[in-house]
């Protein structure tokens, strides 16, 4: 008997030791796809992590929260929620970080049943819209680009509403189901539905920024803030851009390749800075004969490196959201690289 409460003891302490350490991530509903991917990098690269996944709307996260639901880290779709999560205590100030950002976009069902081609016509009478709840971010972003436009647009657009939903999927699943001739989502949601995209002018289209901290209270402590950390390093930045978000302000630009690997952050180049110096006090190594540069819109540009360095007036400058841009003035401008994440030397 004693052998057996030997063993059991034993068995219970090794099954302790294995199991896994949880990792409670409450994120934006518009995150769901992107942060999906993130969570299983995330577990890879943390043998016995495992990582739980609550989407809502922003401010039904602040709500659970509020009320006493248990998280790790909290990510919003504005920087307002994460100013509410402050204010109820959720979230420590200060702590949270921009990691991403994103752009809206009008979707219709893919038949397109209305004729929606432009964004006035969501001013057309009796069109159906659906819209998210003004409480809800992409609702505050919708109304402010209804407001940019002017001339009582804003006004006849919001005569058409049929439906405030309370997260940005609500608006798309039922735009793509047909209950509505159209709806406003992000750039980034329009993306996991067979649905029809009609895109928002830039300048009436506000740029949305999405903040993270670990919560007031983590039961996981040192493994929230790994996280936090880990969401703006430039493995987790790629998988942002490949599910269509744009870097956050501030975020890194990854050197790799034959250069020596490093991270540069904008915050640290208030100016501008000669591209070809940078790259020679990066350490090109010998051989180098292109340089690929990768933008936040995935897009890739190949520039022969012997070129570039007769070209003294390359710049690398921080743009006016935090995004890292080359400019080249030997490159006509439409072959310019804005957005930048990646630097890569071949």
């Amino acid at each position: 008997m004693k052998r057996l409460l030997i063993l059991l003891l034993v068995l219970g302490l090794v099954a302790r030791a294995e199991a896994p350490s949880t990792l409670q991530v409450f994120a934006a509903a518009s995150l769901t796809d992107a942060f999906g991917t993130l969570g299983k990098q995330f577990e890879a690269t943390h043998p016995g992590v495992r990582v739980v996944l609550n989407f809502a709307g922003s401010q039904q996260l602040i709500q659970q929260l509020a009320q006493g639901a248990q998280a790790d880290v909290l990510a919003t779709a504005d920087s307002s929620q994460m100013a509410a999560a402050v204010r109820e205590g959720v979230v420590l100030r200060g702590t949270d970080r921009i990691f991403a950002r994103n752009r809206l976009i009008v979707v219709t069902p893919p038949d397109n049943p209305a004729g929606v081609r432009k964004l006035e016509d969501l001013a057309r009478p009796g069109l159906k819209l659906i819209l998210a709840d003004k409480n809800v971010p992409v609702g505050g972003y919708t109304l402010q680009m209804l407001e940019r436009v002017g001339g009582g647009f804003s006004g006849k657009v919001l005569a058409n509403v049929v439906s405030y939903e309370q997260n940005v999927r609500a608006v798309l699943t039922k735009v793509a189901l047909g209950e509505a001739d159209a709806g406003i989502v992000y750039v980034t949601d329009a993306r996991a539905q067979k649905v029809l995209s009609v895109k928002i002018p830039d300048p009436y289209n506000p740029v949305a920024v999405y903040p993270i901290a670990a919560t007031a209270h983590p039961a996981r402590a040192a493994l929230a803030s790994e996280f936090v950390q880990y969401v703006r390093s430039p493995p987790a930045q790629k998988a942002l851009v490949d599910n269509g978000f744009l870097p956050g302000r501030g975020l890194p630009l990854a050197l790799s390749g034959k250069l020596k690997a490093t991270v540069l952050y904008a915050d640290r180049y208030p100016r501008p800075v000669g591209l070809v110096a940078l790259l020679q006090r990066s350490g090109v190594r010998p051989g180098v004969k292109h340089l690929v540069l990768v933008g936040a819109d995935n897009d890739r540009k190949t520039i022969s490196w012997a070129a570039l360095q007769k070209d003294r007036k390359a710049v690398l400058q921080v743009g006016p959201f935090g995004e890292f841009r080359v400019v080249i003035p030997s490159l006509a401008p439409d072959n310019w690289v804005k957005d930048l994440i990646l630097i890569e030397a071949r």
